[in-house]
């Protein structure tokens, strides 16, 4: 009589069944998942006039509620939508405003509290642009009151401005190969300077008394920046 033993199968080591049934668990959530977002219709009779609204995917319920959320989140900008590039904009005139305790230009005048204003014309000028720049300027409130706050302007302190020109204002970002700036969008000489000029008369019309550089020249520039207060104004 022949008999055969059968050697027992070696048990599998506990990591490996572990690992089984957490595979096992997660399968089964994930058709649970699939059954809750994708039901299978509830009857298969789908003739006319059967009432079919129970064989709608709950998934179009959820896009719809998501969709409903988003309407009500307000669109994001990006900073370039809201602020445009240096070169992005058609301003005429650009000029960067400081609050100063003392400025002076070398060649040129020299002022002490008020206003160091420098300026850059662009191509495609427009007469009224220097008119409304001087506006704003004049009537900036950058300068505290008794209570520390910015409310009173160069017309309320009597303060005087330096005006220089700087035509490297008008620098187009997009359009610089390299590192060298193009300033191919800056006025000509014979555009900008009665534009700069006309800035600088309509300042003193406003009763603010004005100094200024030499158009064109080179010239060493030194500014006490009082606080630091500095803007950007375009018109």
């Amino acid at each position: 009589m022949l008999v055969t033993s059968v050697s027992p199968e070696p048990a599998r080591p506990a990591t490996l069944v572990e690992h089984d049934q957490t595979r096992e668990r997660r399968e089964s959530a994930q058709e649970s998942r699939e059954r809750r977002l994708f039901p299978r219709p509830s009857t298969c009779e789908t003739h006319s006039g059967a009432d079919t609204r129970s064989e709608r995917p709950v998934a179009d319920d959820l896009v719809s509620d998501v969709e409903a959320v988003a309407a009500r989140i307000p669109r994001l900008r990006l900073i370039h939508d809201v602020v445009p590039a240096i070169g992005e904009t058609s301003a005429a005139v650009r000029a960067v405003v400081q609050r100063v305790s003392r400025a002076s230009s070398t060649p040129g005048g020299a002022i002490g509290a008020g206003l160091c204003v420098l300026l850059g014309v662009a191509d495609g000028d427009d007469d009224a642009a220097p008119n409304r720049l001087a506006g704003k300027v004049a009537r900036l409130r950058i300068f505290e009151d008794d209570d520390g706050r910015f409310d009173r302007s160069l017309l309320d302190t009597g303060g005087a401005v330096l005006v220089v020109s700087q035509f490297t204002l008008i620098a187009d970002s997009r359009r610089q190969r390299g590192t060298r700036p193009d300033f191919s969008k800056a006025a000509r000489r014979e555009q900008a300077e009665p534009l700069y000029e006309r800035f600088c008369d309509a300042l003193r019309e406003l009763g603010v008394h004005v100094e200024t550089g030499v158009f064109g020249a080179r010239m060493r520039v030194e500014i006490v920046n009082d606080g630091p207060v500095t803007l950007i104004l375009e018109v």
